[in-house]
């Protein structure tokens, strides 16, 4: 079983796991020192982010016996007989793993209740409770109080991302041309639960071919399949959804951003991520409703059509041009000249700035795809092969370009 030693990557949580735990395993030192010792230990999170992974990676270094609610039966009875049997064979910890699922039974009140009234009568040092919950709102009263030490689990940052799954994949049979940084940016949003599942889907699909090693098209496939639209890689295929997936990534790049992957899928369709980034300012959101008008003006320029995911673009895009200009118009912007919001004059004035904000933004993308028509095509040429192109792919497709300028 791993230890707090064994997580790679999260390093504020285990260094406040590593706090709880020097507590549990050395109270006297923080006794001595005149301190009171935390009651407990609370790990929440959205599902699948490792909490259970994480509790027991404490519970194996705990220096005390562990008591594990089960679950099942009348929970109450369980409960007071888990308490009861910890503190006789105190010092000891009591663990409910997803303890927020009495939320869903008819006795949920009566039960944190129960809990919060058995760890406010617990021996302060002699016995310690861990949980894990998705969020300590959904937790007893107890959890949500300053002596019970909190720690929130979110998805991986990616230099996280990267370190748990070179951990994972360094004795997994990938093919040479794998790269654990390309795949976490194709599969930024995935939790480390999901990728595994991603992975064991892709392993078996090399192994009913006869492939000796896990391809990267292997995981391209088993992670679009994965997901809930159910979307494929693309069989044949699609010149127009080429030029419209290598508009948007072309106009990214040229506006300073970076790539994360592009993608064909089945039924004529496609789409470009961009890699992710921490702090978002106007620039950035300007820079993407540029890119959203990208894929029209691409498909215009050099297939003069555009096909319905034109229209998808334009709709997304004009959604997010409004939205982002309400916030700024709640701050006084002055083209809304004091109208009262929700009021006919203030829609049409919204629309009619919405309008011409499009057409700015589809103007500087046509332009830019226009004065850089080599890098379309490279892209274009690029997803003729394989139908999808990862990170360093790109950008190494964009730097030969600059470079040639």
């Amino acid at each position: 079983m791993a230890g707090l030693k064994d997580i790679i990557g999260f390093k504020k949580q285990v260094e406040t796991l590593k706090y709880a735990l020097d507590t549990v395993n050395n109270p006297k030192k923080y006794v001595d020192f005149g301190t009171a010792l935390p009651k407990g230990l609370l790990i929440y999170g959205e599902s699948e982010t490792g909490k259970t992974f994480m509790a027991e990676s404490f519970l194996e270094e705990c220096e005390r016996q562990v008591f594990v609610f089960e679950g099942g039966g009348d929970a109450e009875k369980e409960i007071k007989r888990l308490f009861k049997r910890a503190a006789k064979n105190a010092p000891s910890v009591i663990f409910f793993d997803d303890i927020d699922r009495f939320k869903e039974n008819d006795g949920y009140s009566e039960i944190f209740e129960l809990i919060d009234k058995e760890i406010c009568c617990m021996a302060r040092g002699k016995c310690f409770f861990v949980a894990t919950a998705e969020s300590f709102k959904d937790a007893p009263h107890r959890l949500d109080s300053l002596d019970i030490i909190r720690t929130e689990l979110e998805e991986p940052d990616y230099d996280d991302a990267v370190g748990l799954f070179k951990e994972f994949f360094k004795d997994k049979p990938m093919a040479e041309d794998f790269s654990v940084e390309d795949f976490c940016h194709f599969v930024a949003d995935r939790t480390y639960n999901e990728l595994r599942r991603v992975y064991n889907n892709a392993a078996l699909t090399a192994v009913y071919e006869g492939s000796d090693t896990v391809t990267v098209t292997h995981l391209v496939k088993a992670e679009l399949l994965s997901r809930d639209d159910d979307d494929e890689l693309a069989e044949e295929f699609d010149e127009s959804s080429a030029y419209h997936e290598a508009g948007h990534a072309a106009v990214h790049l040229l506006l300073g951003g970076e790539a994360a992957c592009m993608v064909l899928t089945c039924d004529n369709g496609g789409y470009f991520r961009e890699k992710g980034i921490k702090e978002e300012n106007y620039e950035v959101l300007e820079r993407r409703y540029v890119v959203g008008m990208a894929g029209k003006a691409c498909e215009e320029i050099f297939k003069e059509s555009c096909s319905i995911y034109c229209d998808t673009d334009l709709e997304r895009t004009a959604k997010a041009v409004e939205s982002d200009l309400k916030k700024l118009a709640s701050k006084g912007f002055e083209f809304f000249n004091g109208t009262e919001l929700n009021s006919p004059a203030y829609n049409d004035l919204l629309a009619k700035k919405v309008r011409c904000d499009l057409k700015n933004y589809y103007d500087r993308a046509r332009e830019l795809i226009e004065n850089n028509k080599p890098l379309i095509t490279a892209f274009v040429d690029a997803l003729r092969v394989k139908f999808y192109l990862l990170r360093s792919e790109i950008k190494k497709i964009y730097e030969d370009y600059v470079g040639t300028k």
